[in-house]
């Protein structure tokens, strides 16, 4: 099972802003480039999705209202593993107000498994299922995806934010 990144947030980073989507995009690009191959594909793939985003960072890519989700930030994240040796990830993590009212945040390597999550955990807060029994859920849809399969799960937000 793959290991999530963290997330370290430092007093200071750089910031770029630019008011026209060519140059935001422009910014993003270069940004990117600088990442290690999982974050670059991230961040393409939501460039791709979602255009250029509404911030450019010195370690991150952030989209305001994206779809149904309320913020989508893109990460260039390294974290040791097991204490050992260190793996790199690209993360996306994605924020959704949920119907409770409660704002969340998901975070993976993936948009697809962020829905899961985030649906596994309205799941939990409506109480129909507990978390262990998120966590068993969230393993099977795994497995059944690796297998080709899907549910609607990865799809989207199975919840009106």
């Amino acid at each position: 099972m793959r290991k999530l990144a963290f997330v370290v947030l430092t007093a200071f980073s750089a910031c770029a802003y630019a008011s026209d989507p060519a140059s935001r995009r422009v910014l993003a690009d270069q940004q990117a480039a600088r990442w290690t191959d999982p974050a670059r594909s991230a961040a393409r793939l939501m460039v791709e999705r979602y255009g250029p985003p509404t911030e450019v960072n010195s370690g991150s890519l952030v989209w305001e209202r994206t779809g149904q989700w309320a913020r989508t930030v893109v990460r260039d994240v390294a974290r040791p593993y097991s204490g050992a040796y260190t793996t790199e990830l690209g993360v996306i993590e994605q924020t959704a107000v949920f119907p409770s009212g409660l704002v969340k945040t998901v975070r993976s390597d993936r948009e697809e498994l962020n829905y899961l999550r985030a649906n596994l955990a309205e799941d939990v807060d409506a109480q129909r299922m507990d978390e262990t029994q998120a966590a068993v859920m969230e393993e099977h849809f795994q497995r059944l995806e690796r297998s080709g399969r899907k549910t609607g799960y990865f799809d989207r937000l199975r919840f009106r934010p």
